[in-house]
């Protein structure tokens, strides 16, 4: 994930601090300009949320085209919640989800303040393992080679998201 994305900051764990995230109110805020995210704070807080739930995730500005018109790109935010312990919470959940999803588009043109490309977070170690490829080659024969005798079906594997940017 890129720096400055939500830090799951909610009523259950204000400002960061441990607790119970779950069940929580909470805000993101997704947006590729300084000025807006201040603004929607503003709202935010002036309608009697308290800053401490209040969670931004940037979106680079020169790695996308905002707007409202048709050459705009598209975005997608994927909020979920975890692993539900109990079905009828689950049901109860799908049927009456408790968010509300927000497009914010200013009635005036206002200067822009826009975010910079953040640093990327170094993943695990931050070495890559892709030295192991020959390792991984060898292991995977003689997987085989030693199962040859059952139907063994090779599965296709893949990172989804390589580094941080590529989930934009």
């Amino acid at each position: 994930m890129l720096p400055g994305c939500y830090e799951r900051l909610s009523e259950g764990t204000p400002n960061g601090l441990a607790g119970d995230p779950y069940n929580q109110t909470t805000i993101v805020i997704l947006t590729a300009d300084k000025g807006i995210e201040k603004r929607i704070q503003a709202a935010a807080l002036s309608a009697g949320y308290s800053g401490d739930i209040i969670n931004t995730q940037v979106i680079p500005s020169a790695m996308v085209n905002m707007g409202v018109e048709n050459t705009s790109d598209t975005f997608a935010a994927f909020i979920r919640p975890s692993l539900f312990a109990d079905q009828k919470a689950e049901d109860a959940f799908i049927a009456n989800k408790p968010a509300k999803v927000f497009r914010i588009t200013p009635n005036e043109s206002t200067k822009l303040d826009p975010y910079n490309m953040p640093e990327l977070r170094v993943r695990g170690t931050g070495k890559t393992e892709f030295d192991l490829s020959n390792d991984l080659e060898l292991l995977r024969k003689a997987i085989l080679t030693k199962y040859h005798g059952l139907n063994a079906t090779e599965l296709p594997t893949s990172q989804a998201v390589p580094i941080g940017s590529d989930g934009i």
